[in-house]
């Protein structure tokens, strides 16, 4: 029965619980009335049998516990994606408009455009801002991406509430255009907070990458560097042939 008990707290006492049950049941049984008991030895058999069924529920919680956690990463992936295609077309329009997806010259366009106070600060929010000054989009969700330092979006646009700290989870690469003799990274996510390295957790090694061709591809990380690859170089590298020589610009979120 103590082993059964034991069982509760520690499942492999569970099997030695239920052998010794039997054994002793056998032997109450076998000795016609000359040995008492019975009832511990029944006890202790009911709580090796609850005790074994804890431990299997342990075990298979155990195979299923990483399973699980691949599926949420590959759900806030997927989301990620989804999100970066839904503000591409807002970045395709704000060229169409200004001449160039936001940076820091259109700034001041949007500015004159609309009779608003120019939007200031180097960060992926400020120019993701441009956007909705200029009533392009009015939607913080899409700029949202599970990274270090993100948050689910308030909704909240008016003023300075616009894509407050952590509201915004891609980085921005400036100076990129539609018209590029090659497609060229635009946003990209997930970074480890204020840095220019690639966090591999959320997206299980992952990088989602927005393209000036409005694709959006998934990039390996390497997890020793922290470097999303791509041709099998480090894709923030200025040398990598992408860039075609110019070094990206790229602007971290808030």
């Amino acid at each position: 029965m103590v082993l059964g008990i034991s069982g509760f707290l520690c499942g492999v006492t569970a099997i030695p619980a239920v052998i010794c049950g039997h054994i002793a049941l056998s032997r109450i049984k076998q000795s016609q009335g000359r040995l008492a008991g019975g009832g511990f030895a029944i006890a202790g058999l009911v709580t090796g049998y609850i005790g074994c069924i804890i431990l299997i529920i342990a075990f298979l919680a155990g195979l299923s516990a990483p399973m699980i956690i691949r599926q949420r990463k590959k759900a806030d992936q997927t989301e990620a994606t989804n999100n970066a295609r839904s503000f591409s077309l807002a970045l395709m329009e704000f060229e169409s408009e200004y001449g160039s997806f936001p940076n820091a010259s259109t700034a001041r366009l949007v500015s004159e455009a609309t009779n608003n106070p120019e939007i200031t600060g180097s960060s992926s929010n400020a120019r993701f801002r441009q956007l909705f000054q200029a009533e392009i989009t009015q939607g913080e969700q899409a700029f949202y991406a599970k990274a270090d330092g993100s948050r689910k979006p308030d909704g909240i646009i008016s003023g300075d509430e616009v894509l407050t700290p952590g509201e915004c989870g891609f980085g921005y690469v400036e100076n990129i255009r539609t018209d590029d003799e090659i497609p060229r990274p635009i946003a990209m996510t997930p970074f480890k907070q204020g840095s220019s390295e690639f966090d591999p957790k959320p997206f299980d090694h992952k990088a989602v990458v927005l393209w000036s061709d409005s694709s959006v591809r998934s990039l390996p990380i390497d997890r020793s560097t922290g470097q999303a690859i791509r041709d099998g170089k480090n894709l923030l590298d200025p040398a990598h042939p992408i860039w075609g020589g110019t070094p990206p610009s790229l602007l971290l979120p808030e």
